[in-house]
């Protein structure tokens, strides 16, 4: 009977697939009123498409759409309206990725030039990701591992196995949890919130590293005892102290042989007066890009140019704060713009701009 009735030809516009239920035997109601009204419902289950964004990924919250109406016939000859004017979900509905926070329905014309304009009926799903999932396996083991970089500046600064092996594993770590996810996480072409925050993880855990590798270098230049000599060299015979206290200034190229010079006292006490002047973050440059002159000049006066402790003390304290203050801006930042919601295709005008 069902096949001689006329009855709609609807199909829903972004659905990617669609399937109905014939276990045992079709899933629909047909009944006809004795004032004419025709009551026709079927069983269907819908795989809609649904554009998102995931810049706050994975704090985002999402706008899915669900679009339908009829295929082939205009508004002069069938026009579709919600009765009651709302979706009802089942409250027993639960997602496992995300949390269903309410939907909103309404309907539309899509001008179409063959046929006419056609009625369209549109509800939309407001979606917002469960971050549990993510806190457990991402964000406290990366927290952790960080942390445990820290660990370094508490190692004796000629520790250099222990604290080389400790800041390589902890990045080893982070990289490992980062490559682990990504067959779960979003191909898109932009950096994701988790992206940002994996960043910020390796970040500190790499200054951990260098910051040793700094230690390391102050510490290797020379020891001072109590009584402000060069202790190190004291049981060293004439030549090797020669050796150690004459720096290279610089490797010349001459065909396929390299030849050394050594710098002179005189060379070094011409620029002294401007080291003396130097800051200590000129210095400091100097240092890192193995300037011969200065450590010379360093070790002819005898000195130190900082003490390595200094340097692990100031760590124990401006690491973990700084750590602390970022990780207080990125959760402020991401879950204040988690709350925006992306509905770029929510309003009359954009769904006929994208569908039609």
């Amino acid at each position: 009977m069902l096949e001689s009735i006329w009855y709609p030809d609807t199909y829903f516009i972004n659905g990617k697939k669609s399937y109905g239920h014939n276990i045992t035997t079709p899933n629909r109601l047909f009944r006809i009123y004795p004032n004419g009204d025709v009551l026709y419902t079927q069983r269907l289950t819908i795989i809609p498409e649904c554009k998102m964004h995931f810049e706050n990924y994975p704090m985002d919250r999402q706008v899915c759409p669900l679009l339908f109406g009829s295929n082939s016939y205009s508004t002069s000859d069938i026009t579709y309206s919600w009765h009651p004017d709302e979706v009802i979900v089942s409250p027993n509905t639960r997602l496992a990725q995300f949390q269903l926070n309410g939907n909103t329905v309404g309907n539309f014309t899509i001008p179409s030039e063959r046929i006419g304009n056609r009625s369209v009926l549109y509800a939309h799903f407001f979606l917002q990701r469960n971050i549990g999932y993510f806190l457990i396996q991402i964000y406290v083991p990366c927290i952790l591992v960080t942390m445990s970089s820290w660990v370094t500046f508490w190692l004796n600064p000629e520790a250099t196995p222990a604290r080389v092996a400790l800041g390589v594993l902890t990045i080893l770590a982070i990289t490992t949890l980062g490559w682990s996810m990504k067959d779960n996480l979003p191909k898109v072409s932009y950096a994701k919130a988790m992206d940002w925050y994996l960043a910020l993880c390796f970040t500190f855990a790499l200054g951990s590293l260098v910051e040793f590798a700094a230690v390391n270098f102050f510490s290797k230049s020379h020891t001072i005892d109590e009584a402000g000599t060069l202790s190190s060299y004291d049981e060293e015979d004439d030549e090797t102290q020669y050796r150690r206290s004459s720096r290279y200034k610089r490797q010349t190229k001459y065909g396929n042989s390299y030849r050394a010079t050594r710098i002179t006292s005189d060379e070094v006490f011409e620029d002294s007066e401007s080291f003396e002047d130097e800051s200590c973050c000129v210095a400091f440059i100097h240092c890192l890009k193995g300037n011969a002159k200065y450590k010379q000049f360093t070790l002819n006066r005898k000195c130190q140019f900082i003490d390595v402790g200094e340097i692990d003390r100031a760590c124990r304290i401006v690491f973990p704060v700084a750590f602390a203050i970022l990780n207080l801006f990125y959760w402020l930042i991401y879950l204040s713009a988690g709350g925006v919601q992306h509905v770029h295709n929510e309003t009359e005008a954009a769904l006929i701009r994208e569908w039609s």
